[in-house]
């Protein structure tokens, strides 16, 4: 990000390479948040951000694989603003200023309506993701099936308000019979959650790397082949 000379360059006429740099930095700084969780053993915690960073992984490959969904991507953001806007009138704060939200809301209708076509359902409805497809279709379709079902399938399981994730907190019983607790540390999470939250770090820099030839290919080969022998 400091050399100057790696074509990483904001172009206004370029979408994708700016939805680019701004994912790096969001996963960059994803990438030092879940190292601080895990440096104090708190990997169960860092599961959150690793969803994100994998579901912004699919979106950028998906992106990437067909260029023309890149418009998409930004035209689904009218919808996405439009929604948070419609959260904002219903809560009364003295700190939103309503008529500048109502002139700004006309704009996004605006927009949004010259496009929300291509978002739309047969039965009317809109899409609940700019892709049209779920996360576990695009995944499917641009070869991460297999990731998908350790983050969202297995993983997901430690964030829900679920069984599984209740009972693991259970040990068990003292030798008094007493049911035993954990709360703390889980670091037998630690290095499953940091490799694989460097792998998806790595593949987000391979396609910023295809974007912008930057030379990274070797080092980023080199890097997954160590990650994949601390697994």
């Amino acid at each position: 990000m400091e050399n100057q000379n790696n074509g990483l360059i904001w172009d206004e006429d370029n979408h994708f390479g700016k939805v680019l740099i701004v994912c790096l930095a969001k996963n960059l700084h994803r990438l030092q948040s879940i190292l601080i969780l895990c440096k104090r053993g708190f990997a169960k915690d860092a599961i959150p951000l690793l969803r994100s960073m994998f579901e912004e992984l699919v979106d950028l490959e998906y992106m990437n694989k067909n260029r023309m969904k890149v418009q998409d991507f930004l035209d689904y953001d009218y919808y996405s603003r439009l929604k948070l806007s419609n959260i904002l009138s219903k809560i009364k704060d003295e700190r939103i200023d309503s008529d500048k939200m109502q002139k700004r809301d006309k704009e996004l209708n605006d927009d949004w309506n010259n496009v929300k076509k291509k978002f739309t359902k047969s039965n009317g409805k809109i899409h609940e993701r700019w892709t049209c497809k779920n996360i576990r279709e695009i995944s499917e379709e641009i070869g991460l099936g297999e990731s998908y079902l350790f983050v969202f399938g297995y993983l997901s399981n430690y964030i829900h308000s679920n069984s599984i994730s209740a009972s693991d907190y259970v040990l068990g019983k003292d030798k008094n019979n007493k049911v035993v607790l954990e709360i703390g540390t889980t670091p037998n999470f630690v290095k499953e959650v940091l490799s694989t939250a460097s792998i998806f770090f790595i593949s987000i820099l391979g396609i910023i790397d295809d974007e912008y030839k930057m030379g990274l290919e070797k080092i980023l080969k080199e890097y997954v082949a160590i990650l994949k022998k601390q697994k």
